[in-house]
């Protein structure tokens, strides 16, 4: 669903802009648009044109933009458009994977991601999916029996890998988030941690010969509040685990900043929270651990904070009482 009603986070916006006087925070009316039978609609989407311009000009910047259609959970509005995604096909997710309708749905789907982005990754996602309603469908449940599975973390892991072979045989690498770990997994998918209150994700994927991407909450959701000590907090904090082996190290594919913008409707608002932590995450990345140092980086940063302020680019200053 590409237009929708107001929902809590758009009041949570609307009531801040108000409150702190704060443009930033108010949704941008361009976004707005009245459909007969349903009133003002908030929303919209890219067209495979605008998807394609986006790729040559990030292709022309050095960077890849990797897709990710989060299955089997995450698809609140693909199951309420097609109900019979659903287990019980009342619209409400995740993808019952007991239906091979549904598995030749999430085929079409990657078919169209595959055709769009020409790059060695795609992600699955695969994080935070409500499993319980497996174990209450009849259907998932025939299928856990007919596969031999054991439960419905087994069950996920089933689908994971079944359409990490479907990628491969398109060419692609599957990426997912931490929870494609539980059930079981091949050594060629590749894994996002994110889930810093779990910290044996890292020791356990490369345990088993899995690269990862860091990106635990714990230091690099952007979308997190900030204060004045979440800068150095980034820097100098242990987000590449410590007790990994050299071998394990080779496996780290690198960090990743991450934020969701339910709560951020403006690109001043998505400036301000992504900098300049993202500039403290580049050094961290890329300086090897014994040649990180705070008070080295500390005026180098200032510096760059002039280049931000020669872009126009409405970043968070080092020390500040806003919220």
């Amino acid at each position: 669903m590409a237009w929708r009603r107001f929902n809590y986070h758009d009041r949570q916006c609307l009531d801040r802009a108000a409150k702190e006087n704060n443009p930033a925070m108010l949704l941008p009316w361009k976004f707005f648009k009245e459909v007969p039978g349903f009133g003002e609609l908030y929303g919209g989407y890219y067209t495979q044109d605008e998807i394609r311009d986006v790729i040559q000009y990030a292709a022309v910047r050095g960077i890849d933009v990797i897709p990710e259609i989060d299955m089997p959970g995450h698809n609140g509005s693909a199951c309420w458009c097609y109900r019979w995604l659903s287990c019980t096909q009342d619209g409400r997710e995740p993808l019952c994977l007991g239906r091979n309708s549904t598995i030749e749905f999430a085929e079409k789907v990657y078919d169209e991601v595959f055709q769009l982005f020409p790059y060695e990754y795609v992600s699955i996602g695969g994080d935070e999916v409500n499993r319980r309603r497996w174990s209450e469908c009849s259907e998932c449940k025939k299928r856990i029996e007919s596969e031999g599975l054991k439960d419905v973390s087994e069950l996920q892991a089933w689908f994971t890998k079944k359409m990490e072979k479907y990628f491969n045989a398109h060419g692609r690498r599957i990426l997912g988030w931490d929870e494609i770990l539980e059930g079981g997994l091949s050594k060629t998918a590749t894994v996002h941690w994110w889930r810093g209150d779990h910290p044996d994700v890292t020791q356990k994927s490369t345990s088993m010969g899995n690269e990862v991407v860091l990106c635990p909450f714990t230091y690099l959701y952007f979308d997190y509040a900030q204060d004045d000590n979440t800068l150095r907090h980034i820097y100098d904090g242990d987000i590449v685990p410590v007790d990994l082996t050299a071998e394990q190290l080779k496996l780290i594919k690198g960090m990743q900043g991450n934020i969701w913008c339910e709560r951020i409707p403006t690109e001043a608002r998505l400036e301000w929270m992504v900098f300049p932590r993202a500039l403290a995450l580049a050094e961290k990345a890329w300086t090897p651990r014994n040649k990180q140092n705070w008070d080295d980086f500390l005026p180098r940063l200032k510096a760059h904070l002039q280049r931000l302020e020669a872009m126009g680019i409405q970043y968070r200053p080092l020390q500040t009482k806003r919220p």
